[in-house]
C-alpha cells in the first residue's frame, strides 16, 4: 500500500509510480505492469495478495458509477500532477490542448440558417473579430484517470509554495553556480594552455615550442611521460630514445671538438643567445 494513495472522499486509488488513479477493472493488469518497480511483487502469488488487499477498499468503477469530483477551490489532490489547463467560460469544460479547446468552442456557436444568408449574430460570433482567448481562461487542473470513462479534467486551487522554500531554492541554485565555477577554475589551473606567463623567464619554451606540444594535457599526465620507456614492454620507444641520445651526443662532441665550421657555430650561438 505504500505505493498507492487512497482518497476515501472520491473512492479512487492513485498509483504513485504513474501518478494517476487505477480503475478496479484494470487493477491486476496494472500490478503486473509494475511488478519490476514494486518490491516483493515478482511472483503471481504476490500480485494476487496485493490485489486482494487493494480490492477490500471501496473503489469506484468509473464505467458504472459517477465519480465525485472536487470543487474548483479545493487544493490540489496528492499524487496527481497539476497541469495548466484551458477552461471554457460557458460550460466549464477543461482541456490542456488549445486545438481541443478551439474545436470545443464550435459547439457553442449558433448554427447557420438552412437557406440564404447567415444571421448577423452567427457572423458576429464566428467571424475573425471574435478571439478565442475571450471565450476561455487559464486554470490549474488535475484528473483522476488518464483515459476511459470520466477521465475529464477538474479545476483545483494552485499550490502556494512557501516563501521559505523559494528562498532555499534560490540559495541552493547560487551555491550550485559557485561550486561549478570553482570546479571549472580548478580544472583550468591543472591544464597547460598556450597563454604565456610574462612573470616567468621562459623564452626557451617559446623557442622549442613545448607549449604547443603540451597544450591540453594536465600536469599529472605530463609527469607520467617523464619515465623512461620499459625495454621489455616498449622496445620500439626504447630504440627511439637510444637513437635520439646518440644523435645529441654526437652533436655535442662535434661542437666540443670544433669540427663545426665558424658559420654553423655562429648560427648555433645565435639560437642560444636568443633563448636567454
Amino acid at each position: 500500500m505504500d505505493r498507492f494513495i487512497y482518497l476515501p472522499e472520491h473512492r479512487v486509488l492513485i498509483c504513485k509510480l504513474c501518478t494517476y488513479a487505477v480503475p478496479p477493472t484494470y487493477l491486476r493488469t496494472h500490478l503486473k505492469g509494475h511488478r519490476n518497480q514494486i518490491p516483493g511483487l515478482n511472483s503471481a502469488g504476490a500480485i494476487s495478495a496485493l490485489e486482494k488487499e487493494l480490492r477490500e477498499l471501496p473503489l469506484i468503477d468509473p464505467s458504472q458509477e459517477t465519480v465525485k469530483f472536487p470543487s474548483p477551490d479545493t487544493m490540489a489532490l496528492p499524487g496527481l500532477p497539476v497541469q495548466e489547463g484551458l477552461q471554457c467560460k460557458q460550460c466549464r469544460y477543461i482541456t490542456c490542448s488549445k486545438a481541443w479547446m478551439q474545436q470545443h468552442l464550435q459547439s457553442h456557436r449558433p448554427a447557420r440558417q438552412a437557406r440564404g444568408r447567415p444571421r448577423k449574430t452567427a457572423e458576429r460570433i464566428t467571424g475573425p473579430q471574435a478571439e478565442d482567448q475571450t471565450l476561455w481562461g487559464k486554470v490549474h487542473c488535475q484528473r483522476f484517470f488518464v483515459s476511459g470513462p470520466q477521465s475529464r479534467f477538474f479545476q483545483v486551487a494552485p499550490l502556494l509554495e512557501p516563501a521559505v522554500d523559494r528562498i532555499n531554492c534560490i540559495r541552493a541554485q547560487v551555491y550550485e553556480q559557485i561550486r561549478q565555477c570553482e570546479q571549472a577554475e580548478e580544472r583550468s589551473s591543472q591544464v597547460i594552455t598556450t597563454l604565456r606567463d610574462y612573470s616567468e623567464a621562459n623564452p626557451w619554451l617559446d623557442k622549442t615550442r613545448w607549449r604547443d606540444y603540451t597544450q591540453g594535457y594536465t600536469f599529472t599526465e605530463l609527469a607520467a611521460l617523464a619515465y623512461m620507456p620499459d625495454p621489455v614492454q616498449e622496445p620500439v620507444l626504447q630504440l627511439w630514445t637510444e637513437s635520439l641520445d646518440a644523435v645529441v651526443n654526437q652533436a655535442i662532441r662535434s661542437v666540443s671538438d670544433h669540427r663545426v665550421n665558424a658559420f654553423d657555430l655562429a648560427r648555433i650561438n645565435s639560437f642560444i643567445d636568443d633563448a636567454y
